[in-house]
């Protein structure tokens, strides 16, 4: 599954074939009732946690079928009135730089051009279903580092400390060296 914010305070999902609720399909290319709810409370559920949505919001959606089998969610949210949320948008701070990362190639694909401007240092983190990393103090006030973690990734609105109690730390303090070491790429 991949999530990217898109224009105007909406979300894109990217469901691809391999994932479970994919696969679940009925014989008839459908899924039934239970499925379809089950799908959506999951991605109401992350959509909330990933973007501090109140779980009293409702999701509207347009879903289509991409030429490579991949469902595509557009989703918008909605208040209880159904007036469209705006989706927070994270602060501008430069004491930390907190990414998520939509599909593990983006992340592996920014670690290697990482190593080749030499950028080390950071915290991995996992946050069902996407990894996040952070840069604090020093290694977040560096212009290449930023222009390179939004060519691969988008800026977090979560607080860090939220995505540390219920996500995993996966590499503290040297996220970039272990990438580059492959050590990752089993997340």
């Amino acid at each position: 599954m991949e999530l990217y914010t898109w224009p105007e305070d909406r979300l894109m999902i990217r469901l691809h074939e391999d994932e479970h609720f994919y696969r679940q399909l009925t014989a008839d290319g459908g899924w039934s009732s239970e499925q379809s709810e089950m799908l959506f409370a999951v991605l109401f559920q992350i959509i909330c946690d990933h973007f501090n949505i109140g779980e009293d919001a409702q999701l509207h959606a347009e879903i289509s079928r991409s030429w490579d089998d991949v469902l595509l969610f557009i989703i918008e949210c909605m208040d209880e009135e159904g007036q469209k949320l705006k989706m927070n948008r994270p602060s501008s701070g430069k004491s930390e730089l907190l990414f998520r990362f939509a599909a593990k190639e983006d992340l592996i694909s920014f670690s290697e051009q990482a190593q080749h401007h030499d950028l080390t240092g950071g915290t991995l983190l996992f946050f069902y279903p996407f990894s996040y990393l952070l840069f604090e103090d020093g290694a977040a006030a560096s212009e290449n580092l930023e222009m390179l973690m939004e060519e691969y990734g988008e800026r977090s609105c979560l607080n860090t400390a939220d995505i540390r109690e219920k996500g995993t730390v996966l590499q503290e303090k040297n996220a970039l060296q272990f990438l580059a070491a492959g050590y990752g790429w089993n997340m």
